[in-house]
């Protein structure tokens, strides 16, 4: 056992349920050349311990059928090759219909024959190997030694196993299914391979060979015409049929209750991008004209003024809001001139957005823009859990050093209340505005960036560790973005 190298044949416990035993069935013939070939395609030499069909080339064999060339070549003839397609021996060699292996010192271990290979799954089965396991539970007593039948037949591109045997006349149905379930369980735990269908016939009903055998090719046919008529019969599809092809699922409707699991959406999806086909946009002038988010923005309004740019859906799937080029662009104008004149800021100050996912957020995030102030989105703390969701929000204003906070009138009375008074010092909080109450007037200019690489706003995470993370995103990628969306 020294010389098996590859390990497809192993010394193991006798006491598993898994080991199979294998005898060596002598020596090869004085004068006699032996090797093993792999059973299927170019007649390739086996390695070591790997069992294929034993073929052997001495001058005492039969090699040829009288007179008959073409079914001696099917037959018996074969020429083994190397690895490298080089030819063995100049003579040919005689298939012997045998599976096994030359072990070391010129010993032939014999493992079935090729009659009974079946190849289920990308894997090899010996319907002697079944045969043996079949008799194993309750030999004798109740299934006859010398008559049973494993073949495979094809379902669904792929070969599954069939066993058919022939029960004593004294066996009651309760024994038969019992029985076969035993058989299942067993084959299943040994050879790991699921048996299509496991039928008992009456005893002396299997067709038979001149020897006194059961004739398997016979039996196949009767099988697969439905001529068989068993007594008892089990079959197990969903245990050996596992290449069905799967249905096509209708993808859930897009609706709000969604959930992010990673980064998967499980659930109903958020939101679907839809519009028009905004084309190539080609490199003149006119494309030039307009690199910041907020020029695109009042080119829109003045363009494009009626179309809706976002839509915002209810629980139940029906849009509550939305809001047009020119819409947003007035709206943001108002948040401009509120940051300008309640808020007493100047350019290059951050302001915290602490908004629900919404149009106010957009609309506060695009008037921070017009004012020439540098957003910071925040989500808002949750009514039901302040102690452990505000400090996060707290942390954030403070990391970002922001010298305002917007957000709602409902979300500004939560900022303020008591919950929020036990978790964090709300005297620390920057100015809050509220966005529910804007100015009428419009402001005397919006910002243009000097420089496409001042900042445009802060991103910030926090990770499932407690650290904090900013990314900060310039004009120059927001005017990639918007103005050459093939290039992304």
């Amino acid at each position: 056992m020294h010389g098996l190298t590859y390990g497809v044949i192993r010394v193991d416990s006798e006491e598993k349920l898994s080991v199979l035993t294998v005898q060596d069935v002598g020596l090869v013939m004085p004068g006699a050349i032996m090797c093993s070939v792999k059973p299927d395609g170019v007649p390739q030499l086996c390695r070591t311990d790997e069992v294929g069909e034993l073929c052997m080339c001495a001058v005492a064999t039969g090699m040829s059928y009288y007179g008959l060339s073409g079914m001696t070549k099917n037959t018996f003839e074969v020429f083994p090759v190397t690895s490298s397609g080089a030819p063995v021996s100049e003579y040919p060699f005689v298939r012997t219909g045998l599976l096994g292996f030359v072990g070391p010192g010129g010993l032939v271990f014999v493992v079935g024959k090729m009659d009974g290979l079946m190849v289920v799954s990308g894997r090899r089965h010996n319907a002697d190997d079944i045969v043996a396991t079949a008799l194993a539970v309750e030999p004798m007593k109740f299934v006859y030694r010398g008559r049973i039948a494993v073949f495979s037949v094809t379902v669904l591109h792929d070969e599954r196993i069939v066993i058919v045997a022939e029960q004593r006349p004294d066996s009651t149905e309760e024994d038969s299914f019992q029985w076969m379930s035993r058989v299942l369980q067993a084959i299943d735990s040994i050879h790991q391979v699921g048996v299509y269908c496991l039928a008992l016939v009456p005893a002396n009903t299997l067709p038979k060979t001149p020897l006194g055998g059961i004739h398997l090719s016979e039996t196949k046919q009767l099988f697969l015409e439905g001529s068989l008529h068993p007594c008892n019969v089990l079959m197990c599809p969903h245990t050996c049929v596992t290449n069905l092809p799967k249905p096509r699922q209708k993808q859930p409707e897009i609706g709000p209750a969604s959930v992010m699991v990673g980064n998967l959406v499980s659930g109903k999806r958020i939101a679907q991008a839809s519009g028009r086909d905004l084309g190539q946009i080609e490199d003149n002038d006119q494309a030039r004209k307009f690199l910041f988010l907020s020029e695109v923005l009042q080119w829109r309004a003045q363009t494009t003024p009626d179309h809706v740019l976002y839509t915002l859906l209810n629980c139940r799937g029906t849009i509550a809001n939305s809001l047009t080029c020119v819409q947003l662009h007035k709206r943001a104008e108002k948040i401009a001139v509120m940051l300008m004149e309640r808020g007493h800021l100047q350019d290059g100050d951050h302001v915290a957005l602490v908004y629900p996912p919404g149009i106010d957020l957009i609309a506060a995030f695009y008037g921070c823009l017009y004012a020439g102030c540098v957003p910071i989105t925040v989500r808002p703390p949750h009514p039901q859990n302040i102690a452990t969701t505000l400090p996060t929000v707290k942390m954030i204003v403070e990391v970002s050093r922001s010298a305002c906070l917007m957000t709602t009138q409902l979300i500004c009375k939560l900022l303020r209340s008591r919950e929020a008074a036990a978790a964090v010092d709300v005297r620390a909080w920057p100015p809050i505005l509220d966005t529910d109450d804007l100015p009428k007037k419009r402001p005397a200019q919006i910002y243009k960036p000097s420089n496409p690489d001042t900042l445009a706003y802060l991103d910030f995470s926090v990770s499932t560790t407690g650290m904090l993370a900013g990314v900060k995103v310039r004009n120059t990628v927001c005017g990639i973005v918007v103005s050459k969306p093939q290039s992304n």
